[in-house]
């Protein structure tokens, strides 16, 4: 009927600003916010617990995690990419799907930029590995050699909502207002 749901319209215009600040896009009000609340890794400020005199950038906050996994990580230089804790390569975190190579590791809290050169890439262990835990190395520098070339721009995120891979409060709305029946089975296929 052309009728908004007022709640999901207000959560996707949060979004929004949320992905303004995200993606890169430098002003006033954004160094403001850093600088009150500090970063929290590399893409956002750390979450706001004070109960007061900051609502509006603690309810934009909490929209973290719906625009966080609506989108993927666009390598550019790898400066804002954290090379084991962000899913940047594959569909996991390093550290997850190579635990054992994350644990011999120095480099915890490298960036993507961090451990690649013009050579390829340079990781340091803390201690000389095993026979047995060659055969996971291998295997975590060939899902190395899969992900792409970089670029001389910023990493970005890609929102997976829309083809461009740009955000629209519009494909945010219509992400957010899927009606909650098409979530679930018919209840005949319940039974």
């Amino acid at each position: 009927m052309g009728i908004k749901n007022l709640k999901v319209q207000n959560q996707s215009l949060l979004l929004k600003w949320l992905w303004r600040f995200v993606s890169g896009e430098q002003g006033l009000w954004k160094d403001a916010i850093v600088s009150r609340y500090t970063m929290e890794g590399l893409w956002i400020t750390k979450q706001v617990r004070s109960p007061y005199g900051v609502g509006l950038w603690r309810t934009i906050r909490n929209q973290w995690p719906k625009l966080w996994g609506n989108s993927r990580i666009v390598i550019g230089n790898g400066r804002r990419t954290s090379f084991w804790n962000d899913v940047w390569v594959g569909q996991y975190p390093l550290m997850q799907l190579y635990p054992v190579i994350y644990n011999l590791n120095q480099q915890k809290e490298a960036t993507v930029a961090d451990v690649r050169d013009n050579q390829g890439w340079n990781l340091s262990f803390r201690r000389m590995l095993n026979d047995w835990e060659i055969d996971s190395l291998t295997d975590f520098y060939n899902t190395l050699e899969q992900a792409i070339n970089f670029q001389p721009n910023e990493d970005n995120l890609h929102w997976l909502r829309a083809k461009n891979g740009k955000f629209t409060v519009k494909s945010a709305y219509r992400h957010l207002d899927r009606p909650a029946a098409m979530l679930l089975p018919w209840p005949w296929k319940m039974i």
